[in-house]
């Protein structure tokens, strides 16, 4: 997965809206504040809660594209945030980081048990 595949969920200005000019198109981890990454995730996991409802409230009968690539796409930004998240712990961790990766993780956790246990998209 590349970043450029994710659904652009956040403001243009975010520094995680964008592929950067690093390597990779990484982020530029010395932007990443606290406030950002909480907005990152908050973005994510409501951009994938939309989605889901969406695919749920179909009343076209499931296929496929209407059900399973849609979630997959629905999903993409929280696997996006957890893979920033998880460079930021591991090569790119400031003291001041510490709680909202804390949330971060929570936040993704509690939408993926919500999205995952949902049992109108499971019958879907």
């Amino acid at each position: 997965m590349t970043h450029t595949s994710a659904p652009s969920v956040l403001p243009a200005d975010h520094p995680l809206a964008t592929p950067s000019d690093l390597p990779y198109g990484l982020p530029d981890f010395s932007a990443v504040t606290p406030a950002s990454l909480i907005a990152a995730v908050r973005a994510a996991t409501d951009f994938a809660r939309s989605e889901v409802e969406d695919i749920i409230a179909d009343e076209n009968d499931p296929t496929f594209v209407s059900t399973t690539v849609r979630f997959e796409s629905a999903t993409i930004p929280m696997a996006r945030i957890a893979a920033v998240v998880s460079s930021v712990e591991s090569n790119h961790f400031r003291p001041e980081l510490a709680d909202s990766v804390a949330e971060v993780w929570d936040r993704l956790s509690a939408a993926q048990t919500r999205i995952f246990l949902d049992v109108d998209l499971f019958h879907r």
